[in-house]
């Protein structure tokens, strides 16, 4: 969709989740509880229309336009100068008025449409006019519509004679609490049971469409423990309800909320994007701090969209988004090395994240949980360096061995074999376990060594294999097993060893793949392990389905929760978003 077919809604990075803005002439829902931030994007909206020369209606049912001048003058908007220069029009009426005026042919809203060329158009809050008692009257032509007009509400009433008889026994869903609140009189008796809500929300809509402007309907998400019947029928929570029947109706949905969020140190599940939410009080109910406004793309018709909630604040100008580290181009990424200097891994998703791929000097943390299938991404990894000319220093955990590490890589492309014939393999074992014959070559029995003596041996690898090496355009990918090496030798020695390997890796521009469960070591060991590594991936998987997310990048982007889904051919994995 080209750049004239969007609208853009006046706040710059919500555009950019919208992939350029609203579609020209969609009916968009704006619906969240009271704070949300409703009526100021139904402003900002307008206000930037003004900028661009698209000339904006405001229809409020709650707020006179003095009130309007008032709060919304410190984000430097001259609401009064624009409707003097009638390049806006707030237009103040009751929701029964305004329903008349719709359902007429030659109204106010019609008028103003004429004189100003509305290209836009605000309604707050739409819950009330969906409310306006018109069923009540049978759905009459309004007065004033022009001779044999059967208007929009003829239409209506012919789709509820078309739906049947409602049952005797049902009860009014205004009856009660609706009535109650000031939201209209009940139904009649024996009125059919979308009279209230999906008709009266039809007719609306389709007057709304015939106008041919682009539209923010404001809705009142219902609060916890009564959702009303205002056309938002549907769960109820402390966030309120879901857009029911005008969300169906709608071309597209924000939904605007303002819950708890937790903003400390986060769990893996609170890093797939799941913000921790007070439920009904408790101590973080109490902290008004952790409050935080999102805004959540739920629906839009003929475009793509930045799915999940972003964050949303106020600052001098009105609305504005915060980039999430997921979108992030950071600055830092153009002073970085060409992708040239990176090994792609094959897998796209993975490679924007890293800048290009596995960057060469860097040391790549993969965190994996105890149910996580990682065997066909570390075979990847150690693949795509191979085939690029790296030698290759493995050291197996106990539960991956030599013997399938072969295999994971040769399903892959690469015969490891080869190369270990070819000088091109170590294998360091800290387990006596049957060998490839060929791998007895480039065997070191890390199980004979003290832990002097493996120290010792790391810096002798670095000082004869790794550097002469590199000066020969043949860098090195070191493989490990953290967690192998920590019960082998203890936390101390794999502290020195990991600093030592990482400063080298780097020196060398070599490559350090790290294989680690942080659940199975200390929270302190865990930390200095993230500090220091270059790259930091996480992958674990639930019941049904594995992630893998990028949480620390040379450059500090990161990614989503991403889904792994395994595929019978090499290289037998995918990323998606």
């Amino acid at each position: 969709m080209s750049a004239s077919e969007r609208v853009t809604t006046g706040v710059p990075q919500l555009d950019e989740v919208l992939e350029g803005g609203i579609p020209r002439n969609s009916l968009v829902l704006v619906y969240g509880g009271p704070g949300t931030g409703k009526t100021t994007l139904g402003l900002q909206f307008l206000v930037e229309g003004t900028r661009r020369g698209e000339p904006g209606l405001l229809v409020t049912f709650e707020q006179m336009p003095e009130q309007l001048y008032r709060d919304f003058a410190p984000f430097g908007w001259d609401l009064p100068g624009l409707v003097r220069q009638k390049r806006l029009q707030i237009l103040c009426t009751s929701p029964g008025t305004l329903w008349e005026d719709l359902l007429s042919p030659g109204g106010m809203v019609e008028e103003a449409f004429r004189q100003l060329r509305v290209q836009r158009l605000v309604i707050d809050p739409i819950t009330l006019l969906a409310c306006a008692g018109a069923v009540d009257a049978g759905w009459a032509p309004a007065a004033g519509a022009a001779p044999g007009s059967p208007g929009l509400a003829a239409e209506a009433a012919a789709e509820i004679a078309a739906t049947g008889p409602a049952p005797a026994a049902e009860a009014t869903p205004l009856a009660g609490r609706g009535a109650a609140a000031g939201l209209g009189a009940p139904s009649p008796a024996g009125a059919h049971p979308w009279a209230s809500s999906r008709t009266r929300m039809y007719a609306v809509f389709n007057a709304l469409r015939r106008l041919g402007a682009t539209a923010l309907l404001l809705a009142e998400a219902p609060m916890a423990g009564w959702a009303g019947d205002a056309g938002l029928s549907g769960r109820s929570g402390p966030d309120g309800g879901d857009p029911g029947v005008a969300g169906f109706l709608a071309d597209g949905i924000l939904e605007l909320s303002f819950p708890y969020v937790d903003v400390g140190r986060s769990s893996r599940s609170q890093e797939t994007g799941l913000d921790a939410q007070a439920a009904g009080g408790g101590a973080m109910a109490s902290l008004a701090a952790n409050r935080r406004r999102f805004v959540e793309v739920l629906k839009m018709r003929g475009s793509g969209f930045v799915p999940g909630r972003h964050l949303m604040r106020f600052d001098i100008t009105g609305l504005a988004l915060v980039r999430p580290l997921t979108r992030m181009q950071s600055g830092r990424r153009a002073a970085l090395e060409s992708p040239a200097a990176a090994i792609p891994t094959g897998l796209p998703l993975l490679d924007d994240a890293l800048g290009g791929g596995f960057p060469r000097g860097a040391t790549v943390l993969l965190d994996v949980n105890g149910k996580a299938d990682y065997y066909d991404l570390v075979g990847l990894l150690i693949h795509r360096w191979y085939a690029a000319g790296a030698n290759l220093y493995l050291q197996p955990s106990s539960l991956v061995g030599p013997i399938e590490i072969v295999e994971n890589v040769r399903r892959q492309g690469s015969d490891l074999l080869e190369g270990a014939a070819q000088g091109r393999i170590l294998l360091a074992e800290y387990f006596r376990r049957p060998l490839l014959p060929e791998l007895e070559k480039c065997l070191i029995r890390g199980w004979e060594m003290s832990d002097r003596e493996a120290l010792s041996w790391v810096r002798q690898f670095f000082a004869e294999y790794m550097e002469p090496d590199a000066q020969r355009g043949r860098p090195w990918l070191i493989y490990r097993d953290l967690n192998t090496l920590a019960v082998a030798r203890g936390s101390k020695y794999l502290v020195q060893d990991f600093a030592a390997a990482t400063s080298w890796v780097r020196a060398c521009r070599g490559g350090y793949l790290a294989l680690v469960n942080m659940e199975e070591i200390s929270p302190h060991l865990g930390s200095f392990l993230e500090r220091t590594a270059s790259v930091v991936v996480r992958t674990w998987r639930t019941q049904r389905y594995q992630f893998l997310q990028v949480v620390k990048a040379l450059d500090g982007h990161v990614t989503d929760a991403l889904v792994v889904e395994h595929q019978p051919d090499p290289p037998y994995i995918r990323l998606l978003d």
